[in-house]
């Protein structure tokens, strides 16, 4: 398997025509040197071929009526973030912990809910942003002097640090008797 990253402005592209969508993946990645053309070739050929776009969803609530949601649909890390899994499985542990907590009064556990997942996923959504960069790279990246790739390792390793701080001071601090 081989994956492509790239950032475009808007998707220039039939969804419902791989041919289409071979012939733009081309047209970005033609000329780049390294394997790139032997990749290319080798897409026009592959019939399990795969393309798609990666977008952020940012909500302000995760709650409504007697709906909540959990990981990515709640928190919008984005595979850019590395942190789906880890952040679905602490929500959903939060989560039970406040319904448990709050027996039956899903508004309540609700509430909490949202309230301890707030900051790690406004870190995750950081995170994933700071992160892009190591998927995709901007064309000019051969200009980019070696310390300000390395500012931006450490951004991201700080935020990885915070998002991971965070998801312990919400899981860290349960309501639930039964585990405290």
């Amino acid at each position: 398997m081989i994956g492509l990253f790239f950032e475009s402005a808007q998707c220039a592209y039939d969804r419902a025509d791989p041919a289409a969508q071979r012939h733009w993946i081309h047209r970005v990645f033609e000329g780049m040197g390294w394997r790139t053309a032997e990749l290319l070739e080798a897409m026009w050929t592959c019939d399990d071929f795969y393309f798609d776009s990666i977008a952020q969803v940012s909500l302000a609530n995760p709650c409504r009526g007697r709906v909540a949601l959990i990981g990515d649909a709640a928190y919008g890390p984005s595979l850019f973030s590395g942190m789906g899994a880890t952040l679905a499985v602490v929500g959903a542990a939060i989560l039970a912990d406040e319904i448990s907590c709050h027996a039956g009064d899903h508004r309540q556990a609700f509430t909490r809910y949202q309230r301890r997942i707030r900051e790690m996923a406004r870190l995750s959504r950081e995170l994933a942003q700071a992160s892009r960069g190591w998927f995709m790279p901007p064309a000019d990246a051969h200009d980019i002097p070696p310390e300000s790739q390395l500012a931006a390792d450490r951004e991201s390793d700080v935020l990885r640090d915070r998002t991971l701080a965070a998801m312990q001071a919400a899981f860290g601090n349960p309501s639930s008797p039964a585990r405290n």
